[in-house]
């Protein structure tokens, strides 16, 4: 819209205007998939208290592989002394195992990008994957359309101008917002500011010392070529071309339609014809407010300059000159706004005009994996090691590594090979073991780790085939030669028999759950629990663990 900087766009548009039956269809389902997503973000953000939440923390754009969980003030800054009182799961494109084997089949091109990876899926919310997923690649169909549709309405030659530079390694960021209304935000700082007056501290409530002003979002323009937006209520508010600002309609939760709002790079390429739309978000008074964005990028190398037909003295009235078009690519477009806005949201902390001392970091994160087997006998085993020294020094464990990759493709199930190989030299394992090994559990650890930064561990499990595998893993190992240079001492026990009275006070706990779930479901992998652990000085203070239905794509 030239007067207004955005749109609405029913999803619809595209089917023949007389085959009604076929708009109603496409129409419910585009609405039903929109539903989901406020269904299946709201049990996330809303449902979830904040501890389970942080275990999905991610640091926005500093890998753009991530996806993960953004808590409450701690979005972004895009203006110098605002405050974003918003929290978000966001999400990059996700390749599961399966998208990456049906690759060759889509019309996508392949090339080298950090716009796709891994999403670590709530395991609390199973559902969310699917719901986020559905919605996703509908936005990729809309996305080619409607690249497509501006060059025709820009009448463009090539009519793929835009679209040609839209793939699997596009930056399309995907977002599930959530803006606590105002009365929810203060009622929190107001005890936050009772408890910094009873230790006489200087209470950082942004309302109380005028410090930094606390809005929903800071008026910006977005990075990428155009975004898709889909609000439950009011709060978002566009600039019109003569700069009155004007709120964005709201929409039914299963309303399938959405707002389109023109962004920097396709303003670059039009050499602003079409105008990137500045944008904000005011604080909700009433009710809170929940929005899903989809932003729509090129890849990330894609040189982003003012196209042949919009420069120089061709003619048509819109037409700016210009002597040369300046060239920078989507990536360097993102990463340039995104490190200024970060810088913002760093100086607030800085200078302590922030409502935190300190933003989120990355929890650690290990994997242990438990080595199982039947015997000759029929009965259940499981190989634990002794450590001789360390943190676990005389106590038996499976086989613990750190994971350090975490959004690489079988992060889990090599951290675990690794760490067995590594404190094992003489360890025998199948060949095809990574693919075999399953996570089972994961659970948060406080008290663990200095400073009480939380702790994940992934308990996995590689399950061996029969008595022959078991036998291998440790047939080249001598305790009595190797006994002077080992760092742990494996030993097998059958698991009634497993020595818990050795073990991290933890494992008493969760082992027999996990040991069931393997023996009563040899051939699935549906299920499995999490919850935390939380010590003092190594003694265990309180637990949770709960049981959850495998994440699923479906």
């Amino acid at each position: 819209d030239g007067e207004h900087g955005f749109f609405q766009l029913d999803v619809d548009d595209e089917v023949d205007e007389f085959d009604q039956v076929a708009a109603t269809e496409k129409r419910a389902t585009f609405g039903k998939d929109i539903k989901r997503v406020y269904e299946m973000g709201k049990k996330f953000l809303k449902d979830l208290n904040e501890d389970t939440k942080k275990q999905y923390l991610h640091t926005q754009y500093e890998t753009f592989e991530t996806g993960g969980y953004i808590p409450l003030f701690e979005e972004y800054a895009y203006k110098a002394n605002e405050i974003a009182c918003v929290e978000s799961f966001d999400l990059v494109r996700d390749i599961s195992e399966e998208e990456e084997e049906d690759e060759n089949k889509t019309d996508f091109m392949k090339q080298p990008s950090g716009a796709r990876g891994r999403i670590d899926w709530p395991i609390e919310v199973p559902e969310m994957k699917g719901a986020f997923n559905r919605f996703y690649q509908k936005c990729d169909e809309i996305a080619r359309i409607l690249f497509c549709s501006f060059a025709k309405a820009l009448s463009m030659q090539n009519e793929r101008a835009f679209e040609k530079h839209f793939s699997r390694d596009s930056h399309c960021a995907m977002r599930f917002m959530r803006y606590p209304q105002v009365t929810q935000i203060d009622d929190k700082n107001s005890k936050d500011a009772d408890d910094d007056d009873k230790s006489n501290n200087n209470n950082n409530n942004t309302n109380n010392n005028n410090n930094a002003k606390e809005v929903g979002v800071s008026e910006h323009t977005d990075f990428e070529m155009m975004t898709f937006l889909h609000q439950n209520e009011c709060g978002l508010y566009v600039k019109k071309r003569q700069g009155e600002w004007m709120a964005a309609p709201t929409l039914r939760e299963d309303e399938a339609k959405l707002l389109v709002i023109i962004s920097d790079g396709l303003e670059v390429f039009t050499n602003g014809m079409y105008k990137a739309t500045p944008h904000r978000v005011e604080r909700p008074e009433n009710k809170e407010r929940f929005s899903i964005v989809r932003f729509n990028g090129v890849n990330a190398e894609t040189e982003v300059y003012a196209l042949p037909e919009f420069v120089g003295n061709n003619d048509g009235a819109n037409k700016r000159k210009r002597g040369k078009a300046t060239t920078i690519t989507q990536l360097d477009l993102i990463t340039t706004k995104v490190e200024e806005a970060d810088g913002n949201l760093k100086d607030l902390v800085k200078r302590k005009k922030h409502p935190k001392e300190a933003l989120s970091s990355n929890p650690e994160r290990f994997a242990q994996l438990l080595l199982m087997a039947k015997d000759y006998d029929n009965q259940w085993y499981i190989c634990l090691v002794l450590h001789k020294s360390g943190e676990f020094a005389e106590r038996y464990t499976g086989f613990i590594g750190k994971v350090e990759t975490w959004y690489e493709k079988n992060a889990l199930a090599e951290t675990c090979i690794f760490a067995a190989c590594e404190a094992l030299e003489e360890i025998t394992l199948p060949e095809n073991a990574k693919t075999r090994v399953t996570e089972k559990a994961r659970f948060r650890f406080h008290g663990w780790l200095q400073e009480n930064k939380m702790a994940i561990e992934h308990e996995c499990v590689l399950v061996l085939n029969n008595a022959r595998e078991k036998e291998a893993v440790l047939k080249d190992f001598n305790v009595d030669a190797c006994a002077k240079d080992l760092s742990v001492i494996p030993k097998w026990f059958k698991v009634e028999d497993i020595p818990y009275a050795e073990m991290p006070e933890d494992d008493m706990h969760w082992y027999p759950m996990v040991i069931q779930n393997v023996k009563e479901n040899e051939k699935k992998d549906d299920i499995i629990h999490g919850g935390y652990f939380t010590f003092d000085n190594d003694v265990l203070k309180d637990f949770e663990i709960k049981t959850y239905p495998k994440v699923s794509s479906s």
